[in-house]
């Protein structure tokens, strides 16, 4: 009895047909890896490092705010975070304004939903580092070192670039909840630069 390979090997028709089957499995899994698909996990990527972020502030005592350029500290770790956050919002911006076209309905709406997720697990870390307020109303070094890292990342990289990236590409309807997602996290970020204000901010 002749092995399947051997079959093939004796067969050009089976080794076209095979050939053939191979394109088309290959083609199956370019088109379901879509610009949408991945501007979607990627925001799921942000979504997760927000999240993964908030049991290292939970963490965080007074001792740490003295630690605060260590680079094993408890600080060090969460801004690496905010670091890679950035990054990653920088790359997801990219590939959204390099769009040749808005989302379609389909895909505007998983992107909406995907925005949506993003924001309330970077509220939630942001909340978290609000809780800790108090441990450092005394340290302006850390509360110097948080604003700007909020500045920067959730401001600058996620509310602006990539949420203004988003509404641009969305559809109407999905640009008032965008709108809207945008509205808060901005809210979020306000609350965490009133806890965190210095002396001479509050001048």
């Amino acid at each position: 009895m002749l092995l399947p390979s051997t079959l093939l090997a004796k067969s050009p028709s089976n080794k076209m047909r095979f050939a053939s089957l191979f394109l088309f499995g290959c083609a199956l899994v370019s088109a379901a890896t879509t610009p949408t698909d991945k501007i979607v996990k990627t925001l799921q990527k942000i979504e997760k490092l927000s999240q993964d972020a908030i049991p290292k502030v939970n963490k965080l005592t007074v001792e740490d705010g003295n630690r605060l350029n260590e680079t094993s500290g408890r600080f060090q770790n969460i801004f690496k975070a905010f670091d890679k956050i950035y990054d990653v919002s920088g790359e997801v911006t990219a590939i959204i304004v390099g769009l040749p076209s808005p989302f379609d309905a389909d895909g505007s709406a998983a992107v909406r939903d995907a925005f949506s997720l993003l924001q309330i697990a970077h509220s939630d870390f942001l909340s978290a580092l609000i809780d800790k307020s108090d441990l450092y109303s005394a340290n302006n070094a850390v509360k110097a070192a948080v604003t700007e890292r909020v500045n920067i990342v959730s401001s600058e990289a996620i509310n602006m670039s990539l949420g203004i990236a988003i509404l641009d590409k969305s559809t109407a309807a999905d640009r008032r909840v965008i709108t809207k997602l945008r509205g808060s996290l901005a809210r979020d970020i306000q609350a965490v630069r009133r806890y965190y204000r210095t002396p001479e901010e509050s001048q």
